[in-house]
């Protein structure tokens, strides 16, 4: 199974799909666009960096499509891959911007260049 997520979903990508050890099993690959496990302190339980980097852990070689709009925030693509970068971490992760500047999931729905990307990259991960 493949687990994606879009704004707070992506976020739940890591803190829900690898909570613990059983359920981070389940999947096969993960797709978090617009927003990253570890990246903001939020108004949930064990939302800190410490937590999340418990849960990444959990990823192993298991591939990371990490996508979000092209915007200026604090939040962007380049704060998440500074995180990562800094745990550590040795993952197999793609990060890309999706061309797009709206907070939105219809970028899914345009003939792109990241939707090719984004297949391509699928079906690479599930052979």
């Amino acid at each position: 199974m493949i687990l994606c997520g879009f704004s707070r979903g992506a976020i739940a990508c890591n803190y829900l799909g690898l909570h613990d050890d059983e359920t981070a099993k389940l999947w096969r690959a993960f797709i978090p666009y617009s927003h990253y496990d570890g990246i903001a302190t939020w108004p949930y339980l064990t939302s800190d960096r410490d937590s999340a980097l418990t849960r990444l852990k959990r990823l192993a070689k298991r591939p990371q499509f990490i996508c979000h709009e092209n915007t200026n925030s604090n939040l962007n693509l380049a704060a998440t891959k500074q995180w990562i970068e800094s745990t550590g971490i040795n993952a197999n992760l793609t990060f890309t911007e999706t061309g797009f500047r709206n907070h939105n999931d219809a970028w899914l729905l345009r003939d792109s260049p990241i939707r090719v990307q984004l297949r391509a990259w699928l079906d690479r991960s599930l052979k």
